[in-house]
C-alpha cells in the first residue's frame, strides 16, 4: 500500500483481516470529529494541542524532547498511507486504526479502547465507556447524584467551570460538584488528567501481568525455593484435620 516494494506487518494484517467494518469505523468517525473541532476535516496541530496532554509525556519530562515535538510526532504516527505533512485527514485516520483493528479480536474490545481513549461517552455492556470524570452533583433541591461529564476530553481536573458548562449542556444544572474519589483532589487528577497514552495502556496492563506470571514462575524454577512441606498421613508429624461430632457445640454442618 505504501508503494515502497516492502510490505510491513500491519500491511500484512490489513490484507488477511481486510478494513474496518461498519461498526469499528463508525466508532473511528465518532473519535475523528470529536478531534476535529474546527469541521474542516482535518486534524492539525491546534485541533490536538488542547486533547492531547504531552506534559506528562516521559521526553517532556525528562527534557529530551519539546511539548511541540511530540505532538509533532504523534500526528506523524496517523498520517498512514499518505505524506507526512502535519496534517491528518480521514483517510489517514482510518489507515492508522485499520492497522490497529486488524489485531484485535472483538468488537466490543475495538469499541471499548475507541471510547476510552478518545472519552467517547455511552456504550453497552462490557464495551461502556469508563473513561469520563464522573463527579457527585449537588442539585438546586438539595438532591445528590453522581453524574458523567461527558466530552471531558481536554478538561483538568480542577476545571470545574469546563465541567459545569459540560454538565449544563447535557441538562444538568449543579450547584456543586465534588469529586467522586473523596477529597483529595491531587489523586483525582492522577487519574484523569494521564489522557497522553491511553492506547499503550492496554498494552502496559499486559506487560505488568506477564511480569508477575514471570515473577512467580521464576521463584519456583530458583534454585533456592523450597516447596511447601507436605506430610504423609502415616507421617510421624502428621496431624489429621479436626472432626467435630455432630452434638459438639463447635461442630458446623
Amino acid at each position: 500500500k505504501s508503494d515502497d516494494g516492502n510490505i510491513s506487518y500491519d500491511e500484512f494484517l490489513i490484507g488477511i483481516r481486510g478494513v474496518l467494518n461498519k461498526r469499528r469505523k463508525n466508532m473511528v468517525n465518532m473519535a475523528f470529529d470529536i478531534l476535529d473541532k474546527d469541521g474542516s476535516g482535518e486534524i492539525d496541530m491546534s485541533d490536538i494541542i488542547d486533547v492531547y496532554d504531552v506534559s506528562k509525556h516521559p521526553d517532556v519530562i525528562a527534557r529530551r524532547k519539546s511539548k511541540e515535538e511530540v505532538l509533532k510526532e504523534f500526528i506523524s504516527t496517523m498520517e498512514v498511507g499518505a505524506d507526512k505533512d502535519g496534517i491528518i485527514t480521514l483517510e489517514e485516520f482510518h489507515n492508522y486504526y485499520a492497522a490497529i483493528s486488524a489485531s484485535i479480536d472483538d468488537d466490543d474490545y475495538f469499541e471499548l479502547m475507541i471510547r476510552n481513549a478518545w472519552h467517547i461517552s455511552g456504550g453497552e455492556g462490557w464495551a461502556a465507556n469508563t473513561t469520563n470524570r464522573r463527579v457527585l452533583v449537588t442539585h438546586a433541591d438539595g438532591r445528590q447524584t453522581v453524574e458523567e461529564i461527558q466530552n471531558d476530553i481536554g478538561i483538568k481536573a480542577n476545571d470545574k467551570k469546563a465541567m459545569m458548562k459540560n454538565l449544563k449542556n447535557q441538562g444538568i444544572h449543579a450547584t456543586k460538584l465534588e469529586s467522586t474519589y473523596g477529597d483529595n483532589p491531587n489523586k483525582d487528577a492522577e487519574i484523569r488528567d494521564d489522557n497522553y497514552s491511553e492506547h499503550s495502556n492496554h498494552s502496559n496492563r499486559s506487560n505488568h501481568s506477564n511480569h508477575s506470571n514471570r515473577s512467580r514462575n521464576s521463584k519456583q524454577n530458583s534454585k533456592d525455593y523450597i516447596p511447601p512441606k507436605v506430610y504423609e498421613e502415616n507421617s510421624k508429624d502428621y496431624i489429621p484435620p479436626k472432626v467435630y461430632e455432630e452434638n459438639s457445640k463447635d461442630y458446623i454442618p
